[in-house]
């Protein structure tokens, strides 16, 4: 009994540097300004500033290739009761700038977690080759940073303020009807 309760703690010993844990204490920040609770105003703006410029009637998409960030493209912003929920970048899916923007990404806040059910440190993300599936970077805030390269469509870079998303996701009306009628 003694023996197996002692090999269950080396195990979970050993699995600990494996667990998902928090990335980084410090403020999520884009544009020089903290993310968590942060207008959308505010952060519009200083996305304009920063070379951001409005595409078609949309508020809230800017195109951010004139920004100096390599492999940036597109941004939208989904906002809850005002604030931030998510900053979403839709990412250059190949070639110099997005390594480059990978990179940057592993210098400003080290290797990154695989999003799955069982999050692993992800040690090729700076390679040549750019990895396929998610990659996080959590913060103490409630904070995530998400890398998304899927099989088929866009490459994304996403700053979520998970709580408000969750909120945001809740609020939206539910699809209405029997999916059978969908199509």
């Amino acid at each position: 009994m003694h023996r197996r309760l002692a090999c269950r703690w080396i195990a979970l010993g050993l699995a600990a540097p494996y667990l998902p844990a928090v990335a980084q204490d410090a403020v999520l920040s884009l544009y020089g300004m903290p993310l968590k609770d942060a207008l959308v105003t505010a952060f519009l703006a200083a996305a304009r500033q920063a070379g951001g410029v409005p595409m078609g009637d949309a508020d809230t998409l800017l195109d951010t290739r004139a920004s100096g960030v390599p492999g940036l493209e597109r941004l939208s912003v989904t906002a809850h009761e005002g604030r931030v929920a998510r900053v979403q970048f839709v990412v250059k899916a190949y070639g110099q700038d997005n390594i480059a923007l990978r990179r940057l990404l592993l210098e400003k806040y080290g290797p990154p977690l695989t999003v799955s059910a069982r999050p692993l440190p992800f040690g090729g993300f700076g390679s040549n080759a750019a990895p396929r599936g998610g990659f996080q970077w959590r913060f103490a805030s409630g904070m995530a940073l998400v890398y998304q390269h899927p099989a088929l469509g866009d490459v994304t870079l996403s700053y979520v303020d998970e709580a408000r998303l969750k909120a945001t996701e809740a609020a939206a009306p539910a699809p209405g009807g029997d999916v059978r009628n969908r199509f």
